[in-house]
């Protein structure tokens, strides 16, 4: 009985892979829309990039005035970290309303995120692979070749007016 929390971990992270492959798939046969469009994948990235930049910027001293320093702490930092909390409940929104589903959309607003985290780390860590001097030929090549996976399968979440063709949806304006 005692690796029962260790256990139940693990079933809860293999439930929510195969819920994020069910998701991908259901994009990619247009039953779901999982982006609708650019804006909608460049919000998603927002709601990921403006808390972390807002972060960084809270614990880092870019400048050697006490003053400009406590204006990047006490006033971007809260500024990027709520606009970053407003394109998360973009996110969420925008995936409700694509999906005609309260239920569905909050899953899809899940999934958007994780896959755009998940993505924007895969892409950093490849181009810093591609980037370092000790890299072969080889690895520069395999880099590229994640990267552009990354991109393709990123590009074809973008799934929204095909979503709405195949379902017989009215497209909004």
């Amino acid at each position: 009985m005692e690796n029962i929390g260790s256990d139940l971990v693990t079933v809860l992270w293999i439930a929510a892979a195969l819920c994020g492959i069910a998701l991908l798939m259901a994009g990619a046969a247009r039953r779901v829309v999982i982006y609708y469009d650019g804006a909608d994948m460049s919000v998603t990235g927002l709601a990921v990039v403006l808390p972390l930049a807002a972060w960084g910027l809270f614990d880092s001293s870019l400048f050697e005035s006490d003053l400009f320093n406590g204006i990047a702490h006490w006033i971007a930092s809260p500024v990027l970290a709520l606009a970053g909390l407003y394109c998360l409940l973009e996110n969420f929104v925008a995936a409700i309303r694509h999906n005609r589903s309260i239920f569905l959309g909050l899953f899809i607003g899940v999934f958007k995120i994780v896959f755009l985290a998940l993505t924007v780390l895969v892409i950093a860590g490849q181009l810093q692979k591609m980037f370092d001097e000790h890299s072969s030929f080889g690895d520069i090549l395999v880099s590229l070749l994640l990267v552009a996976a990354c991109v393709a399968v990123a590009g074809g979440m973008i799934n929204g007016r095909k979503v709405y063709a195949v379902k017989g949806w009215e497209v909004p304006e």
